[in-house]
């Protein structure tokens, strides 16, 4: 019921006395967004908070929102809620008085912190133990009617300030807009804001399928998919066992592994040892800095023949093409030009993909 059809990821903790409330995604909204999408417009201004069952209650807080008496009670239900609320159940059964932050309660906030922290820790919840706070979570499917709901605010700051710092989207969260399938066309989904590449069981083990930017036109080998120098942010996620990667440098195949261009791996734990990070075939790394289920960031540079690949901000790879340099395989994996990929890589492999951002740094073609 909120932008992207993320969740609202919430632990809680009680004791005799205290109940301790961990918002995990406080800039979200709990009861869901207030306004969504009627088709291609934006419906009524409080036509939404989806997470709270349609009833004449709710009706009614709506239409009272803004009476002096009555609307503080739509504020308590549906309002953004701070990243931690503790209240005392014993003289405050209702949960209206947040003692969090109080400076008469620190002493008990710090021990109630540190019981929740630990209590979460034993049981190795992502939301404590992963380094993206349990983003794991948001690549579960959603099998019933998905709503539609306008930007949300943290989301749309983050964009303007990528974008006013010369960065351009490659994919905009909700569709596959600007990208091709080369493959079976159901390998790539985008599930939560994210594209998820698996493709489906077949009888073919070496079964693969690519997802090539294609750019806004949507046709292949355009200027608007023909980049030579750049930085490319991506934050992507392999699951146990998983096989990806992110190709650069490459153009437009309409089945097997691109000849052109160099892939930037996405693997942890694939039967194939060359981990996350590798610049495939050239620079080969053997252990992975970043584990399963969690999201991370690569960052790939390319300046003329200098290639170098940064993952959760440690450089991993700083390459150099050499001049005549021609791989063993495949004759066009050059540092050249051309669009990007994203890689699914056999029906065993399941990897996401999302936060794709580009800068060029220059275009001399």
């Amino acid at each position: 019921s909120r932008y992207l059809n993320l969740g609202y990821p919430i632990r809680s903790m009680r004791t005799p006395q205290y109940l301790y409330v961990r918002n995990f995604r406080p800039e979200r909204w709990p009861a869901g967004a207030p306004q969504k999408f009627d088709g291609d417009k934006p419906g009524p201004e409080y036509g939404g908070y989806h997470d709270i069952d349609a009833c004449p209650t709710l009706d009614h807080l709506i239409e009272l929102r803004d009476d002096p008496t009555y609307g503080k009670y739509l504020h308590w239900a549906v309002d953004h809620r701070p990243a931690v609320e503790i209240f005392d159940v014993t003289k405050d059964r209702d949960c209206l008085q947040n003692l969090a932050g109080r400076p008469e309660f620190a002493r008990v906030e710090a021990e109630l912190t540190a019981k929740f922290d630990e209590s979460l820790r034993t049981a190795d919840d992502p939301r404590v133990v992963a380094r993206d706070g349990g983003d794991v979570f948001e690549t579960y499917r959603r099998f019933s009617g998905e709503r539609r709901f306008p930007e949300a605010d943290w989301a749309a700051e983050s964009r303007q300030q990528r974008e006013s710092a010369g960065w351009i989207r490659l994919f905009d969260g909700e569709t596959l807009d600007g990208w091709k399938v080369a493959g079976p066309k159901d390998s790539f989904a985008v599930i939560n804001g994210a594209i998820q590449a698996a493709v489906p069981p077949t009888d073919s083990s070496r079964n693969m399928a690519h997802l090539y930017y294609v750019g806004p036109d949507e046709a292949p080998g355009t200027a608007d998919d023909d980049f030579r120098d750049f930085e490319l942010q991506i934050e992507c996620m392999s699951t146990p066992g998983s096989n990806g990667g992110v190709y650069f440098h490459t153009s437009w195949q309409e089945q097997d592994f691109p000849n052109d261009g160099h892939e930037m791996q996405v693997n942890t734990s694939h039967q194939n040892k060359t981990r996350t990070g590798s610049l495939f075939g050239v620079v080969d790394l053997h252990e992975s800095a970043v584990p399963d289920n969690v999201f991370f960031t690569e960052h790939l540079t390319v300046r003329g023949k200098h290639v170098t690949i940064a993952v959760e901000g440690q450089t991993v790879v700083d390459y150099t093409e050499p001049e005549g340099y021609s791989h063993p395989r495949y004759a066009g994996r050059n540092v050249d030009h051309g669009t990007f990929a994203l890689q699914a890589h056999d029906p065993q492999s399941v990897t996401y993909y999302r936060e794709i951002w580009l800068r060029r740094i220059s275009d001399e073609r």
